[in-house]
């Protein structure tokens, strides 16, 4: 019975989500278009969004160095993220067995 009241409840979601929010055919994941763009986040903060995807070999220094580049940006007043893959790995993700 478990098993049959959960795919109930997944299809029961998904047609109501069809309903409130039909999906556009050309993009196939309809929540871009609920979230803030790009141009009012910059126009809050100030400043334009950028990436700096550091890269290398593990114990190479790029925790060290992202620890170090957000310090700077703070104290030239940019607000910045430093999102760690190790970190990642091992809370949020830490039980998905890979």
């Amino acid at each position: 019975m478990t098993c049959s009241r959960f795919y109930f409840v997944s299809i029961s979601s998904i047609l109501l989500n069809s309903l409130l929010f039909p999906m556009n055919q050309e993009n196939i994941h309809p929540i871009n278009d609920l979230l803030l763009n790009r141009e009012d986040k910059e126009l809050v903060l100030n400043q334009k969004g950028n990436v700096f995807w550091l890269y290398g070999l593990s114990g190479s220094g790029k925790s060290t160095l992202a620890i170090q580049l957000e310090r700077d940006l703070h104290r030239s007043g940019i607000h910045s993220l430093v999102l760690d893959g190790d970190n990642l790995r091992n809370s949020l993700n830490k039980d998905l067995g890979f």
